[in-house]
């Protein structure tokens, strides 16, 4: 019911009872009046703080809404500078992939570049690839040297994936493989994760863990570290994506209680990327 509605309706059932107070008076007695008047204040009263609580509701409701108004404009804000910051640093030949809900976000990849630019001749290794992977491969291409191994269970996506980094002309720096999950063992647990030998991996500056998805298995990015922590250097770069679910924070408490060393770094981005780096 609505506001407006809400005060006819109490205006309606005041005046009932005043009505029937009144009439009520020639065939019960005076008493009825004092009754009468008592119901007829104990309903206004009723009726005030009910349209007080009400009025509360509504100006809460308001502040609320024009708060997240606000959060939605600051991360579109955010999100645009993030686009203008890696069009003006890396000048790709051709646009940029869309991003969307499935990728990462600009702020994101805004500050992975800068990472990635701040290195000479970094190795990236990169657990699920996509958007991430052209940026990388378009930033490596920029500094001449480097190299990107990107890793995705899916073999359509792995050609996707291949698809764009041919279109950005950045397949000599960045390269996708397919590597589906198998099961292996670490600890006391059996985990699916990707079919990589390690052993063969050069030394990592940057590890982006964007996979693989948690519908494959509870904590399904846990692994990443465990199997790849002595393959660090240090200094090395940890990135953890999509750090406001559940599962990535309690991954992050794991490596964090396993791996003491490492240090956590502040990283506020739109998707709440938890960030480490190997000491």
């Amino acid at each position: 019911m609505t506001f407006r509605a809400s005060v006819k309706l109490a205006m309606l059932l005041l005046a009932a009872i005043l009505v029937l107070t009144l009439g009520g008076v020639p065939l019960i007695g005076e008493w009825s009046l004092e009754l009468g008047t008592l119901v007829f204040l104990a309903t206004a009263v009723v009726i005030a703080f009910d349209h007080e609580r009400r009025h509360f509701s509504a100006m809460r409701q308001l502040t609320e809404g024009l708060a997240a108004l606000r959060e939605e404009r600051d991360d579109t804000t955010r999100q645009l500078e993030g686009i203008v910051y890696l069009y003006g640093r890396l000048q790709p030949e051709l646009p940029l992939p869309p991003f969307n809900k499935a990728t990462i976000k600009p702020d994101f990849a805004e500050r992975l570049a800068g990472e990635v630019l701040s290195r000479e001749a970094p190795v990236i290794v990169e657990l699920g690839s996509g958007i991430s992977t052209a940026i990388v491969g378009l930033c490596l291409k920029k500094a001449g040297a480097g190299r990107m191994l990107s890793f995705d269970h899916e073999s359509k996506y792995a050609g996707l994936t291949r698809d764009m980094l041919a279109q950005q002309r950045v397949s000599d720096f960045a390269q996708v493989t397919h590597a589906a999950l198998k099961v292996q063992r670490i600890g006391d647990r059996d985990w699916s994760w990707y079919d990589i030998d390690v052993s063969s991996l050069p030394l990592i500056d940057v590890l982006l863990v964007d996979g693989p998805p948690r519908d494959t298995q509870a904590l399904a990015r846990y692994p990443a570290l465990p199997l790849l922590y002595d393959k660090l250097k240090p200094g090395a770069m940890i990135y953890l994506d999509d750090g406001r679910r559940s599962d990535e924070q309690e991954i992050a408490r794991r490596w964090q209680a396993e791996y003491p060393g490492i240090e956590l770094v502040p990283f506020p981005t739109q998707s709440g990327v938890i960030a480490f780096r190997k000491p």
